[in-house]
């Protein structure tokens, strides 16, 4: 699927448009295509019913869809998808989904459980990196002794045999790619709560503005309400109750 837009950076209605309709339901995933987004992200989950739309099985109701028709509008609207899984062991059902309805190109499925996503690889295997050489470094990803990271005998060939490579990689690494003049707010479901970047860029090669939602910078807020009143003693586990990172409160 080609995430790019030219004239535009991405849109993405998490968990379809919640400021409208309550998320992870149909009328929320319409009102987020009827405002043009590209692709729209949706939480499932498994229940005695089946897949399912919802966050968590307290946050079912009656009007959590299941995910055949939030595929079939998808596939209706020809627009892209994310589905977020919440439940361990049904990436063969979402997969087997995908594939009936024909969009397994059009769907990106995520998971904080990473033994989910190797199992969704390994049914379905699809490309890891952007595949735009223009505005992708030229890697392969391997396994090696750190871990996930590049071929050392892809990095060989680079440095010693392709040329070309050699100046896009070190362009990409000193300029970087043009953006399209706009803004974008994109947001990931973070341990701790809603991490979030604004960015606004002027059409150039770097951010003109760039904010960061921190969820732990958020979650300090609540202390004055937890600790006034209260002994010294006390703070300490207010403070580990919300676990905050302040690299990330400092950023």
């Amino acid at each position: 699927m080609n995430l790019r837009r030219e004239s535009r950076p991405l849109r993405v209605g998490h968990r379809g448009a919640p400021a409208l309709a309550p998320e992870n339901t149909i009328q929320s995933l319409v009102a987020a295509m009827d405002r043009g987004v590209d692709l729209v992200e949706m939480d499932v989950i498994a229940d005695r019913d089946g897949l399912r739309l919802a966050h968590g099985a307290a946050s079912l109701t009656s009007e959590s869809p299941p995910l055949e028709e939030a595929l079939e509008l998808v596939r209706a609207r020809e627009v892209g998808a994310i589905l977020d899984l919440k439940s361990r062991g049904i990436e063969s059902g979402v997969v087997a989904l995908l594939r009936a309805r024909g969009l397994v190109d059009r769907v990106v499925v995520a998971s904080f459980h990473a033994p989910s996503l190797r199992a969704v690889k390994k049914l379905e295997p699809g490309p890891v990196m952007v595949e735009d050489a223009k505005i992708a470094w030229p890697a392969k990803l391997a396994i090696g002794a750190d871990g996930m990271g590049n071929s050392l005998e892809h990095v060989r060939k680079i440095m010693g045999q392709s040329m070309e490579s050699l100046i896009h990689h070190f362009k990409l690494v000193t300029e970087g790619f043009a953006v399209p003049a706009g803004q974008v707010y994109s947001v990931v479901e973070s341990p701790r709560g809603e991490l979030g970047y604004h960015l606004v860029s002027d059409g150039g090669t770097r951010p003109l503005r760039v904010h960061v939602r921190e969820p732990s910078f958020v979650n300090l807020q609540t202390m004055p309400a937890m600790s006034e009143g209260g002994m010294v003693a006390d703070v300490i586990a207010a403070v580990a109750s919300i676990d905050p990172v302040m690299g990330g409160v400092d950023r």
